[in-house]
């Protein structure tokens, strides 16, 4: 990886949580402490952006089409750059190094859609375009490439995202056979859900996370629904229907676990991003219509920070936007 130096662009002027602001049952509101010792509140409610990283482009820090973001346990994050063909890695202090170039040889990359990181560093991608997935060392040395184009067990047909969990088991969104893949970090495959609920097939999956508890959500796309499933795949929860209104979903592709056990979910056919509680309630949406960051466009995967930070791929806008969550 080449080394290189990104800044990033921060968002000044935002305001915390005032005192009017109704907190979760059993959560009183705290005033924010000093900046170095800043405590955020239980029952997090509000989406408030402190950062863009990125603009379109071809250069290091600029993205074209970022597909997939996962953070690592030092707070680095990751970038599935699709249109340029490669994973950008952004330190905290602003170093950006870069990993891949377009092509079909091991190594290579073809619109990547998703991208995790492992506690020891290794780096998991998902190679839409090549219908493969890749495994790299914290080196960025390619470790082994698997899967082709098909439907059998170890093929895949334009994955879009991959999460992993903390034994290390690897799950993808094989979005064109509308199922759930999972492997063990070495390449095994382990197995596969194909349903949302018995007799309801995924219609071409795109987000797929893993909580701390090892529940896994699925962003049932074009269901318009989000999935979550216990540790041995029964589903436990199932939110939303299309539509616009609060609850409602069109085109979900994001998912990701909050800090409180709840959900965040970007939609893609909404431009908006959604919240709901642990129990599946709806809790606010933001869509950045009359904020200074401006309408989401398109907006694609999450990831959460240890801290609860969410970083969004605001993939029509060729960025990356950073939430503190209140």
């Amino acid at each position: 990886m080449a080394q290189n130096r990104y800044d990033f662009l921060e968002i000044a002027g935002w305001a915390g949580p005032i005192a009017e602001e109704k907190e979760a049952p059993g959560a009183p509101f705290a005033p924010p402490a000093p900046e170095k010792e800043k405590v955020r509140p239980t029952g997090r409610r509000a989406f408030n952006p402190v950062e863009v990283i990125g603009e379109f482009g071809v250069g290091v820090g600029e993205f074209n089409r970022p597909l997939g973001i996962t953070v690592d346990i030092s707070g680095t994050l990751y970038v599935a750059d699709a249109q340029n063909h490669r994973i950008q890695r952004i330190t905290p202090e602003g170093e950006v190094d870069t990993l891949g170039s377009r092509g079909t040889e091991p190594g290579r990359l073809m619109q990547p859609g998703g991208v995790a990181v492992d506690i020891s560093g290794c780096i998991y991608v998902v190679d839409q375009g090549n219908h493969r997935w890749q495994k790299f060392g914290p080196s960025a040395k390619l470790v082994f490439t698997l899967g082709t184009r098909g439907s059998n067990v170890m093929q895949l047909n334009s994955p879009t995202d991959i999460t992993i969990d903390q034994q290390h088991n690897i799950f993808i969104a094989d979005t064109g056979n509308n199922r759930i893949m999972s492997f063990t970090g070495q390449g095994k495959y382990r197995g596969q859900l194909v349903n949302a609920q018995p007799g309801e097939p995924f219609n071409r999956p795109m987000g797929v996370q893993v909580g701390p508890d090892g529940k896994l959500a699925v962003a049932d796309t074009w269901n318009h629904r989000v999935v979550v499933f216990d540790v041995k795949g029964r589903p436990l929860l199932c939110l939303g229907s299309q539509g616009r209104e609060i609850g409602e979903m069109n085109q979900p592709v994001g998912v990701v676990f909050d800090l409180d056990g709840g959900l965040i979910v970007s939609e893609m056919g909404n431009n908006r991003l959604q919240k709901f509680s642990s129990l599946g309630i709806p809790v606010t949406a933001w869509s950045g219509e009359h904020t200074p960051v401006g309408p989401l466009t398109a907006p694609g995967p999450l990831a959460l920070t240890k801290e609860g930070d969410l970083y969004l791929a605001d993939t029509g806008n060729h960025r990356i936007v950073r939430f503190e969550m209140w």
